[in-house]
């Protein structure tokens, strides 16, 4: 009986836990700031998509790739498996992880111009990128992901 009740008040206490954590991000995802940031992170997603539309497919076109045009799948993809979300995800994300996906986004867009002016192979830059985007992650001290969908 005596681990029955411990039992239940294990579930109880996990679930204020998660009700307070649900409440959280709702209340946080309301705020003027997460709506602001979710606004400029697709303004800087385009602008990523853009460099990739002018300076990568291009290169990669010249050096012989043939699928060129699926470059934007894996540089989100990128992004996604770095950060262990998944496609769709990004309107239920902290603010924490909206403004380190900003970052992201905004640092592959400068490798991808600064290597395709080097002329450097489209696969390394992809490297370069993951390479960087991990350190960023890292640095980034990021608290653990507790998704609300």
């Amino acid at each position: 009986m005596l681990e029955n009740n411990n039992i239940v008040r294990h579930f109880k206490l996990e679930l204020v836990k998660e009700f307070y954590r649900m409440r959280t991000f709702l209340l946080e995802k309301q705020s003027a700031e997460w709506q602001q940031a979710r606004v400029t992170s697709k303004q800087t997603r385009k602008d990523e998509t853009d460099v990739i539309l002018t300076k990568l497919i291009p290169l990669a076109e010249k050096q012989g790739s043939k699928n060129a045009g699926k470059l934007y799948m894996s540089y989100s993809k990128l992004i996604n498996s770095i950060l262990d979300i998944e496609a769709g995800q990004r309107d239920n994300l902290p603010l924490t992880y909206i403004e380190t996906i900003k970052f992201l986004e905004r640092a592959i867009e400068n490798i991808i111009s600064i290597e395709v002016d080097k002329g450097t192979h489209y696969k390394e830059i992809y490297q370069i990128c993951k390479t960087k985007c991990q350190i960023i992650k890292e640095l980034s001290f990021l608290p653990t992901l507790n998704l609300i969908a």
